[in-house]
């Protein structure tokens, strides 16, 4: 009987070691998140891979992402949630010019604050998938 107790005790031991494993792999996976959620919870997003939709306007020093389209946004949307995100062609980029919906996937930065720091925050982009 005591062999008995001694292996439950075996078992659930090792189950929480394994789920506690399990947590923190699950903290460094990306979360799909809205982007106001981001915003008013920097702390919690920032250095964290997320996924984020949002109306992006992609030109020359315009790499920016909102909520809402410019027609369909409050001046608090366009004043609190409009974020700046870094790819490679963002600085660079004369032709091409895109705006749209789409689907984010980047790094939160709550320090970085964009281009000319006009920004609250930023992204590092890692992929934009156009909707």
């Amino acid at each position: 009987m005591k062999l008995f107790y001694i292996v439950i005790i075996f078992l659930v031991t090792g189950c929480v070691s394994v789920h506690e494993n399990q947590s923190k792999s699950l903290d460094n996976q990306v979360k799909s998140v809205e982007l106001k959620e981001v915003i008013d919870n920097q702390d919690i997003y920032h250095n964290k891979n997320v996924i984020v939709h949002g109306y992006i306007s992609y030109g020359f020093e315009n790499c920016t992402i909102m909520p809402n389209d410019i027609e369909h946004s409050t001046k608090e949307d366009y004043q609190n949630y409009t974020i700046w995100y870094w790819n490679e062609d963002c600085m660079t980029q004369t032709k091409d010019f895109n705006y749209g919906f789409a689907l984010l996937y980047g790094t939160y930065d709550k320090n970085n604050k964009g281009h000319l720091f006009a920004y609250n925050s930023s992204f590092i982009i890692n992929k934009i998938v156009w909707l």
